[in-house]
């Protein structure tokens, strides 16, 4: 068993999460598969780990579902893109059969903060090693397709049960404890895991041979263009705001300069006083009819 450094939220138990990876075709255990026919890839979660920790994570198993916070979505998306093909969207159907889950979508990859009672060997395979090179001593606990995945059979689909709301928590639900042996070691402030040898590989592993993996192309091109739009326009608003400020700045600025200068011109002039534009303009005509002010 691997220990992770326990943080008390309120009435919670949470944990510091250093960095979320995605990898493909590796299995669903934290030590990738040597069965897989394919190449192992790894995509992280684009976003520093002081913000992704800003709403803490809590550990809660009368959550069923994964709730991240809302500003975690696009880093995921992202990431979920480089190894998908496709934006990441909790509304997406998938029809695979349960065996090609693995084959199709990622393994998530939590990176944790150890508790400074560990005593385990740092060649272990649930050991950061390569994927952080600053923080190789952190621990990993995988979450496979199988577990973040929801089967719904009157419809023969797959829906994701990772969703991203606005609440001041992050919540990692009972999917996430799922295979696993966990342990509260409360006295120690340490939470530990283990992979369970149990599996619950054969739950809705009926699904229909037949029906190969396919996915509705045409409602799948619409919400793949949507949630392009909306990638988009998050990161036009960003670039827009940010220019705005800018160019606020740039005027401000000039105006500040021109008005310094146009202070230190007029008291560099000596016949130039504050009293000259009260005076009254006089003129007069002289006996030759010649003007005189």
């Amino acid at each position: 068993m691997i220990f992770a450094e326990m943080l008390k939220t309120d009435d919670y138990y949470g944990l510091y999460v250093e960095n979320i990876h995605l990898r493909m075709h590796g299995g669903g255990r934290v030590q990738p598969s040597r069965q897989s026919h394919y190449n192992v890839w790894y995509e992280t979660v684009s976003m520093r780990t002081y913000a992704m920790n800003r709403s803490p994570f809590i550990v809660d198993s009368g959550t069923s579902s994964t709730l991240f916070n809302k500003n975690l979505e696009f880093p995921f998306s992202d990431a979920w893109k480089a190894l998908t093909g496709k934006h990441y969207s909790p509304h997406r159907e998938y029809v695979y059969d349960r065996d090609e889950l693995d084959d199709y979508l990622p393994t998530l990859l939590f990176q944790l903060s150890p508790s400074r009672r560990n005593e385990n060997d740092l060649s272990a395979p649930w050991i950061v090693n390569t994927l952080d090179r600053y923080n190789r001593g952190s621990i990993l606990v995988a979450m496979p397709p199988s577990h973040y995945m929801r089967y719904i059979e009157e419809n023969n689909v797959w829906i994701s049960r990772i969703f991203f709301t606005s609440d001041s928590k992050q919540t990692l639900g009972s999917n996430f404890m799922q295979g696993k042996n966990i342990l509260f070691d409360i006295e120690n402030e340490r939470m530990g895991f283990a992979e369970s040898s149990c599996s619950n590989d054969q739950v809705a592993s009926n699904t229909s041979k037949k029906k190969r993996r396919r996915e509705t192309d045409f409602r799948d091109a619409i919400d793949e263009k949507i949630l392009d739009l909306e990638a988009s326009c998050s990161r036009l608003c960003r670039s827009s705001i940010a220019v705005l400020g800018i160019a606020i700045l740039i005027a401000g600025l000039t105006c500040a300069v021109n008005w310094k200068l146009g202070a230190q011109q007029q008291h560099a002039d000596p016949s130039w006083s504050a009293s000259d534009e009260s005076k009254p303009f006089v003129s007069s005509y002289g006996p030759n009819g010649l003007r005189y002010t």
